[in-house]
């Protein structure tokens, strides 16, 4: 396990592509809405949404670990 600045990662996966990814998505998710001409305060609503998605696809993921034990 490596830890660089604070950040912790395991064998290369771990937060740190984890994060990568996640600032990517967002990134993207920004072009493509502004390339339809979205208003910009509905682009944080969609950011909005996807981040509850992903919070609830983690506490699923989370669960279905915890419930195999």
């Amino acid at each position: 396990m490596y830890a660089i600045e604070g950040v912790f990662t395991t064998g290369g996966i771990g937060i740190v592509p984890g994060v990568l990814v996640g600032v990517l998505v967002f990134e993207l998710l920004k072009i493509v809405l502004q390339f339809l001409g979205v208003n910009s305060y509905y682009n944080y609503v969609v950011q909005g949404v996807v981040i509850v998605v992903a919070a609830a696809l983690g506490i699923r993921k989370y669960i279905s670990k915890k419930q195999a034990l």
